[in-house]
């Protein structure tokens, strides 16, 4: 049996222009810091990342 695997969709999320300054701030700082550069699209996830382990642990199974 083969592995399940995760199909990646695309979101659309409207920020504000100051919201999206910020984030490639914070881009070019990671960058600065670790010498990696993430694109917007894999920051925020790494971002949202906690959320989803707290969802994962208290959403019912149905929900999913």
């Amino acid at each position: 049996m083969e592995p399940k695997q995760n199909k990646v969709k695309r979101l659309v999320i409207h920020i504000t222009e100051q919201e999206e300054k910020l984030i490639e701030a914070l881009i070019q700082e990671h960058e600065m810091e670790t010498g990696v550069t993430l694109s917007k699209s894999q920051f925020v996830r790494v971002h949202l990342t906690p959320s989803f382990r707290i969802a994962r642990a208290y959403l019912v199974e149905e929900y999913r």
